[in-house]
């Protein structure tokens, strides 16, 4: 290095070796956006008052909608409930007597499809009842025989 020139520039921030200067100030790295005035314009108040006012009457709206609905479809259903009551009261004898007649003639055909089906599975039961039977007793006779060979053997050698 020549007398000359000027030293290199220091690499760290902050004081200069000799020199009273105060540190640079840091900056803020945060993401936050830049504070805002702490009270709002009278703009902004406004604004955000009439959007109130309108978040309060679209809700207001709302249910008020909700509740019509509601009340329509109810009495709706109190209309019909009272119709279908009136008919049933007001009937025709006749007509209830053919639609009685109708579901005891549908009971009838029920009742017996099940009969026919508990009277299937009361004969395959039979069935099986006896071939079961039959394979003991053949079971038996063949440990008969086995027994009876045995026996003989055992004779026959002592």
């Amino acid at each position: 290095m020549r007398p000359s020139e000027d030293p290199p520039p220091s690499r760290r921030r902050g004081r200069t070796v000799g020199f009273n200067v105060p540190r640079a100030q840091k900056r803020s790295r945060s993401a936050s956006p830049p504070r805002r005035d702490p009270i709002p314009s009278i703009k902004e108040q406004l604004e955000a008052k009439y959007r109130k006012d309108e978040e309060f009457w679209a809700t207001l709206s709302k249910e008020r909608k909700e509740r019509e609905r509601r009340s329509e479809e109810q009495k709706r259903q109190r209309e019909s409930t009272e119709e279908s009551a009136w008919k049933q009261v007001n009937r025709d004898p006749l007509e209830v007597h053919e639609e009685r007649r109708r579901g005891l003639i549908d009971l009838n055909e029920r009742y017996e499809r099940l009969r026919r089906s508990t009277d299937e599975c009361i004969q395959l039961v039979k069935d099986l009842g006896r071939r079961t039977n039959a394979y003991n007793e053949e079971l038996r006779d063949i440990r008969r025989g086995r027994q009876k060979n045995r026996d003989e053997q055992w004779r026959t050698h002592h």
